[in-house]
């Protein structure tokens, strides 16, 4: 399903129009253009914030694309609900979703809806169930019942699937213990794609042209814009640290890193450096 639909019907009771706040929200539909929207006064919305807006009986998820005030155009506008709390689309990014609909004639929300394909990022993480020896014995232990059993005993709660994969049965086998009563549901933390990085593990002491460099490094990217430097140095002479000095300071600002590798030979010297 893609991500425009969110599935809600919600009401959201209309405003009056009078010197609003207004935002025009571009859908991930077939339309030519945004949407003007009443802002409540509990939001603070910019451009390119990602919010959910109600259009007919259902709800949606769309972008901020301009913001302004007025009356509406005499118009009873519908506020939005809610604002998601998520790194908003850049104005590169919509520039950009602006020209491609330009270009090919595409309705600017189908063009929008391209780039939207990740509903999950937009709700909270729910938790998995797994399951673990429970407090009773079925009253009708099979062979294949035992076998779950037994690994469950062993070790940590596991979903059912992994259960049933180490036990070579099927997942109603252990839906159905846990039914009697002989393992326990439990509940997972959500699934992170990656763990936060302990940047202080593995740390080492600089030298003197390494510090100088890497304080260099680390000013660039906290000050946020674009840039390019290339460190010279011969083979062995810690570019790598120096390098991981400039990643842990975007990573200790909530920022992301995307690390390209010259050649593929360096993959394991990389992978062993990111693992420590």
């Amino acid at each position: 399903m893609g991500l425009s639909i969110i599935g809600s019907w919600r009401k959201a009771s209309a405003m009056p129009a009078d010197s609003l706040n207004l935002a025009d929200v571009l859908l991930p539909l077939a339309l030519a253009g945004a949407y003007s929207y009443a802002v409540p006064q509990s939001l603070v919305i910019e451009p390119g914030d990602y919010v959910e807006v109600p259009l007919g009986p259902r709800s949606y998820i769309g972008c901020v694309w301009r913001l302004g005030a007025g009356d509406g155009g005499g118009k009873t506008l519908r506020p939005i609900i809610q604002k998601f709390d998520v790194p908003p689309l850049a104005g590169t990014h919509r520039a950009f979703i602006d020209w491609v609909a330009n270009y090919y004639i595409e309705p600017l929300g189908n063009v929008l809806r391209l780039c939207l394909r990740a509903p999950g990022a937009f709700g909270e993480a729910k938790p998995e169930i797994a399951y673990r020896i429970g407090a009773s014995q079925p009253q009708k232990l099979t062979h294949q019942r035992a076998r779950v059993l037994d690994i469950a005993r062993e070790g940590l709660a596991m979903k059912a699937s992994e259960l049933a994969e180490l036990a070579g049965v099927g997942t109603s086998v252990v839906k159905a213990l846990a039914k009697a009563g002989a393992l326990e549901a439990v509940a997972l933390p959500p699934h992170r794609a990656f763990a936060p990085p302990d940047l202080a593990a593995g740390k080492l002491t600089l030298s003197r042209a390494q510090e100088e460099a890497a304080q260099l490094l680390r000013a660039t990217v906290a000050q946020r814009g674009h840039s390019t430097m290339l460190l010279d140095g011969v083979t062995g002479s810690g570019k790598t640290e120096v390098y991981f000095e400039a990643m842990a300071t975007a990573l200790a600002s909530g920022r992301q890193v995307l690390l390209l590798l010259p050649e593929i030979a360096l993959t394991q010297q990389f992978i062993e450096r990111v693992e420590r």
